[in-house]
């Protein structure tokens, strides 16, 4: 009945994130990945519209939107491969491209009669002990990345971009456990 369209019908993948690992570590995609591309493929004519509140966070997370397309490259592969090589800088050209296009619309809630106040909430002693724990652990692990980053990398060779994939995990982890630390 979809096909019947004359027009082509139009699907709608909203939380289409969940698609995501059509390409991952294990080998095996998952079956919403799967059901994804066997639906696009089965409706050829079908305009799609991929909607997600995240979008994707690595270029392999992009495998699944068929529709977009591989932008003159022989493969997704071929793209995915560039892409990931040329670091974070390829990537905000091609998201800009993307945008320019008209193929990605990136949007932010309005924070239009939003109020807020600063409250200072006093930390008991236990609060302030974990605190500070906390903080030691993080600059101990820090001077670990450190350390073990001189031994590979040597004084005045490059760092490779394995390394700086590896930073942006730390940072992001210790963001992750300090915000969660301060909202629990």
């Amino acid at each position: 009945w979809l096909a019947k369209d004359p027009y082509g019908p139009l699907v709608v993948f909203d939380e289409c994130h969940k698609a995501k690992n059509l390409i991952n570590e294990s080998g095996q995609p998952t079956k919403t990945a799967m059901a994804v591309v066997a639906l696009q493929q089965a409706l050829p004519n079908a305009r799609v519209m991929y909607c997600s509140a995240t979008g994707a966070s690595e270029p392999k997370n992009l495998a699944y939107m068929t529709r977009l397309g591989s932008f003159g490259f022989e493969t997704f592969k071929e793209m995915l491969d560039t892409l990931t090589e040329s670091g974070m800088g390829a990537l905000e050209m091609f998201a800009l491209g993307l945008k320019a296009t008209g193929s990605y619309l990136c949007r932010t809630l309005s924070y239009t009669g939003a109020e807020f106040e600063l409250e200072s909430c006093p930390l008991s002693g236990e609060m302030t002990l974990m605190y500070d724990r906390s903080s030691e652990f993080w600059q101990m692990m820090l001077n670990v990345f450190k350390l073990v980053d001189g031994g590979r990398a040597g004084m005045h060779q490059k760092i490779d971009k394995g390394a700086t994939m590896k930073w942006a995990q730390f940072w992001g982890a210790h963001q992750r456990f300090f915000r969660q630390m301060l909202l629990s």
